[in-house]
């Protein structure tokens, strides 16, 4: 079994042992709420020290946000080292003539369908905003907060979807790796910080990136606010 081969199929042994066994989502669930904490009291600290514009301050917030959840997906994989029960699974052999920097590769992603297997219409199409025939820029801010905001919530959704697969990455870099160096008594990486953050540093830009869309379209709709309370009132008529 060549490399690669191995460990994609160690990887696809871990997902069933993690969907069936533990629970990935209610976790990873768990890690986002305390992420989105985290964020939201480093977005109160930076009010406090004066940053303002919220189109600043909260793709600021969501990298701290990001520095928390990798600590936290730290934490849970120690956690989920000290469950593991190696004998719920059968792993498959790694050759013993197997060249262990391959191994350390990450598995090629498969090809991604194009637009014509996908269909026409895909629902980051249905939030294009040129769908939508606003009256006012106004009314096109709003409808693009709109936008920002279920985009938001499907990369938290795609996310929690894909736990079991991202636990069973980093678990298989932080732990079978470290079985290897152990063998060839090399010194162990620690091999979970670059998986978690290959796996899920596109996820955190993008919602860097629409949170600071979101706060650009707050201040345009309610110009002198600094948080999203005091502007969603005043959209609403209610200052």
């Amino acid at each position: 079994m060549r490399p690669h081969a191995w460990k994609a199929a160690t990887k696809a042994e871990l997902d069933k042992y993690f969907r069936s066994r533990r629970s990935p989502r209610l976790m990873l669930t768990a890690v986002l709420m305390l992420t989105g904490v985290a964020g939201l009291g480093l977005c109160r600290a930076l009010l406090a020290c004066g940053v303002f514009a919220m189109w600043l301050r909260y793709p600021l917030a969501t990298v701290g946000g990001y520095g928390a959840f990798l600590l936290l997906m730290r934490a849970w994989v120690a956690w989920e080292h000290y469950c593991f029960d190696h004998r719920a699974l059968r792993l498959p052999q790694l050759p013993e003539d197997a060249d262990l920097a391959q191994c350390l590769e990450p598995v090629p992603a498969p090809p991604q369908p194009s637009k014509s297997d996908r269909g026409m219409w895909s629902w980051l199409d249905w939030l294009d905003c040129g769908s939508f025939d606003f009256p006012d820029a106004e009314g096109c801010l709003f409808g693009i907060l709109v936008a920002v905001v279920l985009a938001v919530l499907a990369i938290a959704g795609f996310a929690i979807a894909d736990a079991s697969a991202l636990v069973a990455d980093v678990f298989l870099d932080s732990f079978l790796v470290t079985l290897l160096y152990r063998k060839l008594r090399a010194t162990t990486p620690d091999a979970w910080l670059g998986t978690a953050i290959r796996r899920t540093y596109p996820r955190a830009l993008w919602v860097a990136a629409l949170l600071a869309v979101a706060g650009a379209c707050l201040q345009g709709l309610a110009p002198g606010s600094h948080s999203i309370g005091p502007a969603v009132r005043k959209v609403l008529g209610h200052e």
